[in-house]
């Protein structure tokens, strides 16, 4: 998968875990009481210059792959997003 935007559009292509991600970020994002602490990074969420990516458990390998997939897409691309342009990966948190 690559990196996206939040747009409605991308919601439906989302697996469980990754909306639930998504949807936590979100809540820290917005909680009005506890403010998220980088001023920097609540602008970019606020005018939608964060990029999302996904990636496997962080024990596997082949996660790794994936993440330097999403750097690459992010840093080839970074410039075009905004001057607040932010990257947020999630990973697969799965029980062994």
């Amino acid at each position: 998968m690559s990196l996206f935007f939040k747009d409605p559009k991308y919601l439906s292509q989302l697996q469980g875990w990754q909306l639930k991600a998504l949807e936590e970020f979100e809540a820290k994002m917005t909680d009005k009481v506890n403010p998220f602490p980088c001023i920097p990074a609540a602008q970019a969420y606020a005018s939608n210059q964060v990029r999302y990516g996904f990636a496997g458990d962080p024990r596997d390998q082949s996660t790794a792959r994936e993440v330097a997939a999403l750097l690459k897409e992010y840093t080839e691309k970074s410039k075009s997003f905004g001057s607040y342009s932010s990257l947020v990966i999630f990973f697969l948190h799965l029980k062994k």
